[in-house]
């Protein structure tokens, strides 16, 4: 139930200290002496020009000020338990949380304060700047708290985040589903050759060190963070972000993004939470609606135990959309399902799905998206979906779904119709059928599934790290019937010729072909396919194919000088073959790079030869 309004005025440069007075209410309560919350005005300095909100519950405390929240006092017995030794600073000297746009260019100002919502174990606090409302939302016996935004201003923009930068004394190690180890060590291994954003040669050259090796797959990350042990204490600690809530995320279920890392300028271990992350795409920028919500998700703290951390998201996923969250737009929801089948009437088989609107589902943010698969039969549900909007529907291969009638699907399936959906209620597209394309097509080969992302390739995806791309060979021969798609490395990034080797019978020789390539990501100075960086022709024995259609709107992803060996942004094309470009036995099909640039080039998603019909 709602309490009456309460407000506090924080930071406002055209107003006065004496507009601030009377002195003797500072510190004061702006709760109840009833209330089993802390949320009390202290001021810092005499002239009070800063002011500081100190909020927490029987656990841990936080003392948010204008711009950023420090002095995280967290005791896993209580704050008032008499453990005292066992109350650490999550935070110390470290910047703290904070929420920013356009990466450190705008930190939000928070100008003042409300009590948005109040029950007898539950506080949500809302931190109010210009561009929208910040929520802090507390429970008794919680270790961590809550946290949700809510726009109101925001500008037109690419990165928007919330993040805590923490106590390195505290934390030294990081955690997602595909890293777990040890950060880099300040300042010493910070002290080689800077090569690039955040990225170093190390002091002895053996290796790279940078923040995006940290980075991951978004939608296998619900539960991440950092943990160590606090030499002052002998303990070990954990601090972690869960978000079980996808749909306020920007992108599909190829999205990537930096998850946690250490400042090299200070030092602080930072935790990441890209609300709307660019790190991995063309350059892009959305326009967000007013009362855009993203959240809630929850900042939980214990002592590192990672068993903890999974049961924890389990428990959250499980409550997942929050009841306690009072708001008529957050808890209107509905599911949609269907079955998905091909015009051959094969099912669509564990394909990828997603909800949102008709545009490339990567840069797809402003409102609220949703994504799953088909299983077997292509069937599918999208449980929890918000109903103040409506949706289109798209549908495109994945990693599982090369094993089925799905990977001849040669491009993006777009659901005709709009998909409403309405409170508590289920709404059943029933079968629909996607054209299949090889009702157009013969395949002759292919290497590589139509899934946007270099799973399957020679260290495709299977890790984030610097200069990885330089692996792969500048020179490579595949032949059809005898190599594995394990053979084909992930990207063309040096400099040679890669050739596809296969054969053709003389009665086909005349028959009408084409070549579908399809690209995981590209990086270079370029916005064209054949510019300054890393370019690329190709050719079918002695004849160049498409160049005009070819070298056209492939833009910098960033992905492969930003430790992803998985993709960035998705391109596909087709190139015809001409007519007496094929001969009767061995055909090449060649790709050639006479310019590159290091840790640049392309990734790979498929490559196929096919028939027309």
């Amino acid at each position: 139930m709602l309490s009456p309004l309460k407000f506090l005025l924080l930071l406002a440069p055209t107003i006065s200290a004496a507009a601030l007075k009377p002195r003797d209410t500072v510190p004061r309560s702006l709760v109840d002496e009833s209330s089993p919350f802390v949320v009390d005005l202290l001021s810092e300095k005499s002239d009070n020009s800063t002011q500081i909100v100190k909020f927490g519950n029987d656990k841990f405390s936080l003392e948010m000020g204008p711009q950023y929240g420090t002095k995280l006092l967290w005791n896993p017995y209580g704050l008032n338990s008499g453990f005292d030794n066992e109350t650490v600073d999550l935070v110390g000297s470290a910047v703290g949380l904070y929420a920013s746009y356009e990466g450190a260019l705008h930190d939000l100002n928070y100008t003042s304060v409300t009590i948005s919502d109040e029950t007898e174990n539950m506080i949500d606090l809302s931190f109010n700047a210009y561009e929208g409302e910040h929520h802090m939302v507390l429970f008794q016996g919680l270790d961590g708290f809550y946290s949700y935004f809510v726009n109101k201003n925001l500008p037109t923009l690419g990165e928007f985040r919330t993040l805590f930068r923490l106590n390195p004394d505290v934390y030294q190690s990081g955690h997602t589903t595909l890293k777990d180890g040890m950060l880099p060590t300040f300042p010493d291994d910070f002290k080689g050759t800077k090569t690039f954003d955040e990225t170093w040669l190390a002091p002895d050259n053996s290796s790279y060190i940078t923040k995006y090796d940290w980075s991951s797959r978004t939608h296998e990350e619900e539960a991440f963070g950092v943990y160590g042990t606090y030499n002052e204490t002998g303990k070990d600690y954990g601090f972690w972000l869960v978000s079980p809530g996808r749909d306020f995320y920007v992108g599909d279920q190829t999205k990537q993004e930096l998850m946690v890392h250490r400042e090299s300028s200070t030092g602080d271990v930072v935790l990441l939470n890209m609300l709307h992350g660019t790190h991995f795409e063309a350059d892009f920028v959305e326009d967000f609606p007013k009362d855009k919500m993203w959240g809630p998700y929850l900042w939980y703290f214990n002592n590192g135990d990672k068993a903890d951390l999974l049961r924890r998201a389990t428990k959250e996923r499980h409550n997942w959309p929050y009841r306690w969250l009072e708001d008529k737009k957050f808890q209107s929801r509905g599911t949609v399902k269907g079955r998905l089948v091909l015009s051959n009437s094969q099912p669509a088989s564990n394909v990828n799905l997603f909800l949102g609107n008709e545009n490339y589902t990567m840069v797809q943010g402003a409102g609220y998206q949703y994504y799953s698969f088909t299983d077997d039969a292509g069937y599918f549900e999208i449980p929890h979906v918000r109903t103040e909007t409506s949706y289109r529907l798209q549908a495109f291969g994945s990693f599982w779904s090369r094993y089925t009638a799905a990977d001849r699907q040669l491009e993006t399936f777009l659901y005709e119709k709009k998909v409403n959906v309405h409170k508590g209620k289920t709404n059943d597209l029933g079968t629909i059928k996607w054209s299949a394309s090889d009702e157009k097509f013969e395949e002759l080969w292919s290497i590589g599934a139509f899934d946007r992302t270099t799973l399957g390739f020679q260290d495709g995806g299977l890790k984030y790290e610097n200069m990885l791309i330089e692996s792969c060979p500048s020179d490579l021969t595949y032949v059809i019937g005898e190599d594995n798609e394990s053979d084909w490395c992930f990207g063309k990034g040096k400099k040679g010729v890669w050739t596809v080797q296969f054969e053709v019978d003389a009665d086909d020789v005349k028959r009408d072909a084409q070549l579908y390539l399809s690209f995981a990501g590209y990086t270079g100075n370029a916005t064209f396919v054949g510019g300054n960086s890393t370019s690329l022709a190709v050719h079918v024995n002695d004849v160049v194919l498409g160049r005009d259609r070819f070298n056209t709107n492939i833009t910098n992803d960033k992905s492969t000088y930003r430790s992803s060996s998985y993709g960035g942004n998705w391109y596909l094309t087709s190139l015809d073959v001409p007519s007496g470009a094929l001969t009767s036995g061995t055909n090449n099909v060649s790709f050639v790079t006479t310019s590159s640039e290091e840790n640049k080039g392309f990734l790979w998603d498929s490559l196929k030869f096919v028939w027309k019909l």
